[in-house]
């Protein structure tokens, strides 16, 4: 297995350069020389610019710095998107731009599942159909005993057929595959953050047959429930 890729996010608002140095800017060249993956916010473009690591690279930034930007780095591409991911590098204009780029970030690196997990958690719907959204809602909150699709379907106001091509539009995943998704990262978070058992957390996350979970569980994230079990069991000792 090869090196883990370094990744550094720099974020900066006004006098982006009021605590960088020089040698904060050789650092940044050292890690673009040795392949590192990095990224800027707001105004941190302007750090990432004077380090001379973007050329090559559209550039988003705060809509405020654009001229100043512009005058200082003529050969550089400034886009008007709110954020710009090629190759290595990483920009956002900052504010609510930046928890589109992070959920487009975590996407790319983990999938569609953790992505949509984590934009619940943060009450961002990623300008997804009300129905997906009220569908989504219902899961959350039938984890421990799972509903049929159908039932999810009544419940969020679409027809089962319509709501699977919405699913499928936006996630690449059934209702269904969304739904059983979302009870395995649940029980994962279960088995990795407490003391219960394997068939505890199967019941707890709507599986009655506990050979069922263990399989999905083994396909979805490589290893058995056991597995994590005794990992988050020895975070206790």
């Amino acid at each position: 297995m090869g090196k883990a890729r370094m990744r550094l996010m720099v974020v900066s608002s006004y006098e982006p350069e009021a605590s960088v140095d020089s040698e904060s800017r050789a650092v940044l060249r050292w890690l673009a020389a040795h392949g590192a993956w990095l990224g800027g916010l707001d105004t941190a473009p302007f750090i990432l610019a004077r380090a001379g690591v973007l050329a090559g690279h559209p550039v988003a930034l705060h809509w405020e710095s654009v001229p100043a930007f512009q005058q200082e780095f003529p050969e550089l591409d400034v886009s008007s998107a709110p954020y710009e991911w090629q190759g290595e590098r990483l920009t956002g204009s900052g504010g609510a731009a930046s928890i589109d780029m992070m959920l487009a970030w975590i996407e790319r690196l983990y999938g569609p599942s953790l992505a949509d997990a984590v934009g619940r958690q943060i009450m961002h719907q990623r300008s997804l159909p009300r129905s997906v959204v009220r569908a989504l809602a219902v899961m959350e909150a039938n984890l421990a005993q799972a509903l049929p699709i159908p039932v999810v379907c009544r419940l969020a106001g679409q027809s089962q057929r319509q709501l699977t091509r919405l699913f499928v539009a936006q996630f690449g995943e059934t209702p269904k595959q969304c739904y059983l998704g979302m009870r395995l990262d649940h029980a994962q978070r279960v088995l990795a953050d407490s003391r219960v058992s394997v068939s505890q957390a199967a019941f707890a996350t709507g599986f009655t047959h506990l050979a069922h979970f263990s399989r999905a569980y083994q396909q979805r994230f490589g290893e058995a429930p056991s597995v994590t079990a005794r990992r988050g069991l020895a975070a206790w000792v």
